[in-house]
């Protein structure tokens, strides 16, 4: 029944669905919490019955949609409006916050804050592997802000099954968005990862000598257009013919997920 509720929910929301920012949706935080100063070298983890995040304090992480392992290394970067100085975001973690329904990391500078939200989707309705994990980001700045998202791809299945190689990433643009695909020896076995409003950074070209670069979602935050809103972290396995609205699937029903996760360890006593 859940299974069937979540395709529909899915079905209900390609018909014409975009990759887009969405209205803030995050809750205030639960009574039961631990709050303490981040502690950069110290883990965390974030998991459930699809997928899991496991990482460090500074906020960089890995991400696995059971049995695969994603990407790792996953980190951020920024650079301010009229202030041309790279700024590492994982140098600024302050604060974690750990609730049952999710773990926010906040980053915090003069002129901007970061919020990273991590849950693993709860209360019947998420099905293996499309929605296993999910992250997405609160961003507040007193300028107009460049922030790069890069993370090294790896697409490893758990011992003892076999891998196919080391991942390339495809990025598929559509509008001001777009989509990378990972792609593996094995056409049947590949994934998904974008975000809103972005667009891919390093891509070298075919003939160029073969080196190892991050792949990059880079975002450009307009505080007076995008104030109030926030840009989630899209990981699947492809299962379709569009990865694009495969992701924006996704992404329109996070909204749903995280509000079933927060219901459901609301009442995990009931």
């Amino acid at each position: 029944m859940h299974r069937r509720f979540l395709w529909l929910l899915l079905a209900t929301t390609a018909v014409g669905a975009e990759l887009a920012p969405l209205t803030d949706f995050s809750k205030p935080t639960s009574t039961l919490q631990i709050v303490s100063p981040c502690v950069p070298g110290l883990p965390w983890t974030v998991a459930g019955e699809h997928g899991a995040l496991f990482g460090r304090q500074n906020g960089k992480f890995e991400a696995w949609l059971w049995p695969v392992k994603i990407l790792s290394n996953f980190r951020i970067q920024a650079e301010l409006a009229n202030y041309a100085v790279p700024i590492d975001v994982n140098a600024l973690a302050a604060e974690i916050k750990v609730t049952p329904a999710e773990t926010v990391i906040t980053y915090s500078h003069a002129a901007f804050t970061i919020r990273q939200h991590m849950f693993a989707p709860r209360g019947g309705v998420s099905p293996a592997p499309a929605t296993g994990t999910a992250v997405f980001f609160e961003i507040e700045s007193i300028r107009p802000l460049d922030v790069t998202f890069s993370f090294t791809p790896e697409m490893l299945r758990m011992w003892p099954a076999p891998n196919f190689g080391r991942p390339n990433g495809e990025w598929i643009a559509q509008g001001d968005s777009g989509v990378y695909v990972l792609h593996t020896d094995n056409p049947q076995f590949s994934a998904i990862v974008a975000m809103p409003h972005t667009h891919s950074g390093i891509m070298p070209p075919y003939q160029e000598h073969p080196q190892t670069y991050p792949l990059e979602l880079k975002l450009s935050f307009d505080p007076k257009r995008d104030r109030g809103t926030v840009f989630p972290l899209v990981l699947s396995m492809v299962s379709g013919d569009s990865p694009y609205a495969q992701a924006a699937s996704i992404s329109a029903a996070l909204r749903d997920l995280y509000a079933r996760t927060q219901d459901y360890y609301a009442h995990f006593f009931d």
